[in-house]
């Protein structure tokens, strides 16, 4: 009889296992094959320009500009010409700096800034921008942040004095390209050096080419190294600070990860309610095939009423498509903010977005179980939940694994719309697969029942001492009552009244108001007091010190 039993109950559970299945394939289909491609499309980048990924777009062909605004304004603020240059070297602190210069040349204190030398009175300087005005009137990030070029570019922190043949060497190169040049050019430029030193007589020609290979040869590539590394976070983190702090970007990332939340809700709910809806049919069909003989003509004329009902019994599920619509909603706009953040510092592909969205869903179904848990579920359950958690988790690293793994096929990879939608499908269905068996195991696990069984029985601490206080606190409560016999029901319900009075008493700022409001209080609780009712006569009966005031319930 028992072995029986067993047998069905395994059955059974097999049948729900089958049933789980074929609803992790349909939602799977459908998402991949439509609710993806039609609701929630990647963008290699994310969905929000950053200043990382703005500086790349003309480098990374498959980065593009999200905010038509950045987009106008990088087309009509690029570009470097005359007039530009003008405007930056004619800019105050700049002749300044200049003027500095020139008086500290003089005095004999000016230090070349890249050769770490004492510059000589004879020697012609050049104040040199270490982030090129070219550079910077050119920057995308700084002109979609919205800061002047000129301002930047002329911060005491970009400007540096040099010799003037190592600044014209220099031209609009970064710092990173002029160490590069330099440290290429050592060998031809020593023996040049070596040359004409040993040459007895020079030309003036001559004489000019030789001071300048001396002053490149003495640059320190180690300082122009810190500088360059000092001036870039300065003038970085000045474009950050303005544009991450714009209403212009807050309003993007906003717009962007409801946007997200929204479709992702959307395919969420539309992927359950298709799936169930696909199951209900294939039942109803199933009844219907058996109940009686079948027949085309007849199949189809009570195909709306198989439909119909197989509708209303999915829609009756209406707390389950809620609950998905805002597991997506909240993971859309979760892995849509996420994926900016790291945009910041990062480009990330749209492969690697498709993960985060996946694995964003799964967290936030994790935090509604264990956080957010109505059912207040004993140890043994949270130990069961965070079996089943890990389980989810590690099925959606290995289907994101499989994804990128069937993404790089070449066949595959060559075919525009199969790039997209085969390795995810295969992904879903896979992690699906796995998640439902592992959680299956779980469930008909003996060893895993005995110990959720066992640990059932063991209350969590916080929750146990939290009941003992309550418990504590309520039958103190009644010792006290009994003891000085006082009616609880009717104390609650004058504390409450009281509090009634309180709080109109404290919204008005008339003092007629408040008199008038204690004065209702009085006389509706009837309370006897030992003098008139007045202010006056409450004056002089608290400054009587013969008088006694008592207080009774």
């Amino acid at each position: 009889m028992t072995a029986q039993v067993e047998k069905k109950s395994l059955k059974r559970n097999l049948d729900i296992l089958v049933k789980e299945y074929e609803q992790q394939i349909i939602a799977s289909v459908v998402s991949s094959f439509g609710l993806d491609a039609l609701l929630v499309k990647d963008q290699h980048g994310g969905d929000v320009d950053t200043v990382h990924n703005i500086r790349k777009v003309d480098k990374d062909e498959n980065l593009t500009i999200k905010n038509k605004e950045n987009q106008q304004l990088i087309e009509k603020h690029s570009g470097y010409n005359k007039e530009k240059s003008y405007k930056y070297h004619q800019h105050r602190n700049y002749i300044e700096k200049n003027r500095e210069g020139k008086i500290n040349k003089e005095n004999g204190r000016l230090i070349d800034s890249y050769t770490g030398q004492k510059v000589h009175k004879k020697d012609k300087i050049d104040l040199d921008h270490v982030i090129s005005a070219h550079e910077i009137e050119n920057d995308k990030g700084r002109i979609i942040s919205g800061l002047n070029g000129s301002d930047l570019a002329n911060k005491d922190t970009n400007l540096k004095h040099t010799d003037r043949s190592i600044n014209r060497a220099k031209k609009v190169k970064t710092m990173g390209e002029f160490e590069e040049t330099l440290l290429r050019n050592t060998e031809p430029r020593n023996i040049r050096i070596k040359e004409l030193s040993s040459k007895p007589n020079l030309t003036i020609k001559e004489k000019k080419e030789l001071n300048k290979l001396e002053k490149l040869a003495s640059v320190e590539t180690k300082r122009i190294a810190e500088i360059e590394k000092k001036t870039r976070k300065e003038y970085n983190r000045v474009i950050n600070n303005s544009y991450y702090s714009s209403t212009k970007f807050l309003k993007d990332i906003s717009k962007e990860s409801g946007k997200k939340g929204i479709k992702m809700g959307l395919r969420q709910a539309l992927g359950l309610l298709v799936a169930n809806l696909v199951l209900e049919i294939r039942t109803e069909v199933i009844k219907h095939r058996k109940s009686e003989k079948f027949d085309f003509k007849e199949f189809f004329t009570s195909l709306q009423n198989i439909l119909k009902n197989s509708y209303k019994k999915t829609v009756e599920k209406y707390k389950d498509l809620i609950f998905s619509f805002t597991n997506g909603l909240l993971s859309g706009i979760f892995s849509s903010i996420v994926t900016t953040l790291i945009n910041i510092f990062k480009t990330t592909a749209k492969n690697v977005i498709k993960i985060m969205r996946e694995l964003s869903t799964t967290t936030f179904q994790i935090i509604n179980i264990l956080v957010f848990n109505p059912e207040n579920l004993p140890l043994g359950e949270v130990i069961n939940t965070s079996a089943k958690i890990l389980s989810i988790g590690a099925s959606v690293v290995i289907g994101s694994l499989i994804n990128e793994a069937i993404s790089n096929i070449p066949f595959i990879k060559a075919t525009p719309i199969i790039n997209e939608v085969v390795p995810n499908f295969i992904s879903m269905l896979v992690s699906g697969f796995i998640s439902i068996s592992t959680i299956y195991i779980i469930d008909n696990s003996k060893t895993m029942n005995g110990i959720i069984t066992r640990a059932n029985r063991i209350k969590l601490g916080l929750h146990h001492y939290s009941e003992s206080y309550k418990y504590a606190h309520k039958e103190l409560e009644n010792y006290i009552a009994d003891l000085f016999n006082i009616n609880l029901h009717i104390l609650h319900e004058r504390n409450k009244q009281f509090k009634i009075s309180l709080d109109k008493y404290y919204s008005t700022d008339y003092k007629n108001e408040k008199i008038a409001i204690i004065d209702d209080y009085i006389l509706r609780h009837k309370i006897n007091l030992p003098y008139a009712n007045s202010i006056d006569e409450l004056d002089t009966f608290m400054n009587d010190k013969s008088k006694e005031l008592h207080f009774k319930l």
